[in-house]
């Protein structure tokens, strides 16, 4: 798949859409030995973040780095909503969400991911919009879609409510970085799963979304609104220091599943307490260690409870 040159205009075209913090972005690392790679702020010799600027954006969409931007602003705003699929479904179900948002008459763009085995469903704002109210977006829209379990489905981004005040939120992976359009990741597809011919081209199509109508859909299909608690402690092994409060959402409205057991829906619990859950109250399974002290197969028998 080949790439145009990159000028000045497709630049402005790209972060007219992708616009996250100014201020700051981080960089893709590889580290072969021992192997390891993710992504960290860049900052310059005094300590202070480096800006993202055309000339940085440019060197991503060339291939010659990858950059990865930081959504919500620091007035716990954000100009943009991505919903992250991975694993065996995410084709299936990132379409479906985006059938459920064109329902709304609510615009999204589907994105393959880095490593071509999941994707991002993109919303663009046509200014930037409390972080909360974008997530609540995304959770309706989820919902509505029948999309309940974590499986598949990953995470939005922005990632929180408003800030912790330490660092600067979760990050996201810009698309179209040169080298992965080349292997057809890191681009944007149709329907069924191709890649758009002329990614410049479809960018140029993509519209953004109005307050007016995210507050309409929100008040035709009711959702949380944000409220002002402290969190549970982070749960984070290397430190014991309590998080400051922090907004979330609550609501007097509940789902569940009934079956042999009752289930609640992991996309109704709210993020903290989701890896509060998933930490701290998992048990160990006797039996598990009981074959694996035995010599004896393990596969199928959950190591946790």
């Amino acid at each position: 798949m080949q790439f145009d040159i990159i000028d000045t205009t497709k630049i402005a075209l790209f972060r007219s859409l992708f616009r996250g913090r100014e201020n700051v972005y981080a960089r893709y690392w590889t580290n072969p030995a021992p192997a390891k790679s993710g992504y960290s702020p860049v900052y310059r010799l005094n300590n202070q973040s480096e800006p993202l600027t055309d000339t940085i954006v440019q060197s991503h969409l060339s291939g010659d780095q990858t950059i990865g931007i930081y959504p919500l602003l620091s007035d716990n705003t954000t100009y943009f909503l991505a919903i992250d699929f991975d694993k065996l479904n995410w084709l299936k179900e990132s379409t479906a969400l985006l059938q459920m948002a064109s329902k709304y008459t609510l615009p999204g763009y589907l994105e393959r991911s880095r490593s071509g085995n999941g994707g991002h469903v993109w919303l663009f704002f046509e200014t930037n919009i409390a972080a909360w109210k974008a997530r609540q977006l995304g959770k309706l829209l989820l919902s509505e879609a029948n999309i309940f379990s974590r499986k598949t489905f990953d995470r939005m981004f922005p990632s929180q409510d408003e800030h912790t005040g330490k660092g600067f939120g979760n990050l996201i992976a810009l698309p179209l970085q040169g080298k992965a359009v080349m292997q057809k990741n890191m681009v944007f597809m149709d329907d069924t799963g191709e890649p758009h011919p002329d990614q410049w081209s479809f960018l140029q199509t993509c519209r953004k979304i109005s307050l007016t109508l995210i507050d309409v859909v929100l008040r035709v299909k009711p959702t949380p609104t944000p409220v002002t608690f402290t969190k549970l402690q982070e749960i984070n092994s290397h430190t014991d220091e309590p998080e400051n409060s922090v907004k979330t959402t609550q609501t007097q409205e509940v789902k569940l599943i009934f079956g042999n057991q009752i289930f609640i829906p992991e996309l109704y619990l709210p993020d903290v307490l989701y890896k509060f859950l998933k930490s701290k109250l998992n048990f160990p399974n006797p039996q598990f260690y009981e074959l694996e002290r035995r010599g004896y197969s393990t596969w199928n028998t959950p190591r946790f409870l």
